[in-house]
């Protein structure tokens, strides 16, 4: 409901680095990543799993605001056929054999397990987000020349 009333602002960055660092419950991230995942990839529904760091992000980091900002716009007008996960680096790793994290935040567009793009890092350009949905849609498939740093790759669950 408090996620409703504040969708944009600052309010909404707040809650959403509140949610992201799990010190917020948020019924639109999930709260199992494995078995949200794995449901999402048996049923054949789209993913953006969205890996963060489990360390308390600094106030004061201008790139930590603008992704945080950019995500919550994306998740506020994500089309409803894709599912949003949230998961830490650390559960990734248990969670998934491939691909390897780079660093502790990342985030995967899976249309199915033989076809997804990796993003390292924080996504500081929104068009990655949109780029990234159409192709979990099918409505663009991937070319390295628009890829905004997506990278093909294929997810294998543990």
């Amino acid at each position: 409901m408090l996620w409703a009333v504040a969708r944009s602002g600052r309010l909404a960055v707040l809650l959403l680095v509140l949610a992201l660092t799990g010190l917020l419950p948020n019924e639109g991230l999930a709260a199992a990543p494995r078995e949200a995942l794995e449901t999402a990839l048996r049923s054949g529904v789209g993913v953006v799993l969205v890996v963060t760091s489990a360390r308390q992000p600094d106030p004061a980091d201008e790139a930590y605001g603008d992704w945080a900002e950019y995500l919550n716009r994306f998740s506020a007008r994500a089309d409803p056929a894709i599912r949003i996960i949230k998961t830490t680096a650390a559960e990734y790793r248990n969670i998934l054999a491939a691909p390897p994290l780079t660093s502790d935040f990342a985030t995967l567009f899976i249309r199915d397990p033989k076809h997804a793009l990796q993003y390292d890092g924080m996504i500081l350009e929104p068009q990655v987000y949109l780029r990234g949905q159409a192709y979990v849609l099918r409505r663009a498939d991937f070319t390295p020349r628009t890829g905004y740093g997506l990278r093909q790759t294929a997810v294998q669950l543990r």
